[in-house]
């Protein structure tokens, strides 16, 4: 039997799941604050409401919002709220949860009395304590996904710059959709099936999927079409910014004037 990708990773998570205790409704609370810590947050006790400039991330536990209702956690970047974090019971649809979280995210900025960086928040985590759901509201066609950790305080800071940078594709995906399939840089030089290769994988982005399985014969240039590949989605998906190792001036990665990547003790492959 051939199970989806979507299927056999379902398949998976339910396997792992299986595997754990379910975990009380105290302590999943507690699992996200460990987790969060994990990743670089500060957690701010009772009392420190006001220190959001502490450090670059900040949590705030269970802050009132407006009409009484309260949020687990909101989660703050520079001084300005920026997301939220809600807590489930072990075996609640997370979905279903995460649709809860996105009527919490639509609270009046007004209404906050912390500044708020866009209202509704954009980026929004749902946890069991073992399940991490995520979904970043600025995406054009946002979609929840499971993630394995919190972000960076700082890759949050960093969205928000790309975010402010390019109000019409504001983030990653969106910018594959909008600018990638625009580009032909290199093209010309590439061979048949790479070109293929290269459009699919790009297309398929470009259409919300996460993964891309490429089979290419032996020989077939499959190694460059890689590089290539990646050189593209950080040259024109990745954001402002130069782009680390950009062919020089003048050269696109496929000049067949450019110097190969050489490694140590072996010879460079072939296209």
């Amino acid at each position: 039997m051939t199970l989806a990708v979507a299927e056999r990773e379902q398949l998976i998570v339910s396997a792992r799941d299986a595997a754990y205790e379910p975990l009380r409704e105290s302590d999943i609370a507690a699992e996200a604050q460990r987790r969060l810590a994990k990743a670089g947050w500060d957690v701010l006790g009772a009392g420190e409401e006001t220190q959001l400039n502490r450090s670059l991330g900040c949590v705030l536990v269970e802050p009132r919002l407006a009409g009484g209702l309260r949020a687990d956690m909101l989660l703050t970047v520079g001084g300005q709220v920026v997301g939220i974090v809600e807590c489930k019971r072990d075996g609640t649809d997370l979905t279903d949860a995460m649709e809860q979280a996105g009527a919490l995210a639509e609270a009046p900025a007004g209404s906050l009395p912390w500044p708020v960086w866009r209202s509704p928040l954009p980026y929004r985590y749902v946890s069991d304590g073992r399940r991490l759901l995520f979904c970043d509201a600025n995406d054009p066609e946002s979609h929840a996904r499971l993630v394995s950790g919190f972000h960076q305080p700082r890759t949050l800071a960093r969205w928000q710059r790309e975010a402010e940078a390019d109000s019409a594709a504001p983030t990653y995906r969106a910018r594959q959709a909008a600018y990638l399939l625009r580009q032909d840089e290199g093209f010309d030089q590439l061979r048949v099936a790479q070109h293929g290769a290269v459009q699919a994988i790009e297309q398929a982005l470009a259409a919300g999927q996460r993964r891309a399985l490429v089979r290419m014969a032996t020989g077939s240039g499959r190694s460059f079409t890689g590089v290539f590949t990646a050189y593209r989605q950080l040259r024109y998906a990745r954001g402002p910014g130069p782009v680390r190792g950009r062919p020089q001036a003048g050269r696109t990665p496929t000049d067949r004037s450019a110097a190969p990547v050489q490694h140590a003790g072996r010879r460079a492959p072939s296209r």
